[in-house]
């Protein structure tokens, strides 16, 4: 328990410090980060990175397999749409989530059936 409380106060931290300083990080040390992040406990803050690497689909693949942070998913989809439409969406990464969303819309309906409602609305 203590590792636990440990472990998300230190996430917490480190997501502040991430937000902060996320405009003047290059794009390398982000990759390198999340190279690193990949044997961390901090499993937020390893979606966060691969969020300003635009890889939604790995972000939300994780949220799936983590359970830890599963339940967190449909917060992240609520925000990261906005995020998704101000890039340009050169690589049609709103019809991939869109997709994703449908593939594994019985997860969601397990998790909240309403969330689930509201997550269909907006998306779609």
């Amino acid at each position: 328990m203590l590792y636990r409380y440990l472990a998300c106060k230190n996430e917490k931290d480190v997501l502040t410090i991430l937000k902060r300083i996320e405009e003047d990080i290059d794009e390398d040390v982000v990759k390198a980060f999340c190279k690193e992040g990949d044997h961390c406990p901090m499993f937020m803050v390893r979606v966060y990175l691969h969020q300003l690497l635009h890889n939604y689909q790995k972000c939300l693949t994780m949220f799936f397999r983590i359970k830890a942070i599963k339940e967190n998913v449909f917060t992240w989809l609520k925000g990261i749409q906005a995020d998704i439409l101000m890039h340009n969406d050169e690589q049609n990464i709103f019809k991939q989530m869109q997709s994703l969303i449908l593939k594994n819309i019985c997860s969601f309906v397990e998790m909240d059936a309403v969330q689930t409602v509201e997550l269909c609305d907006q998306w779609f």
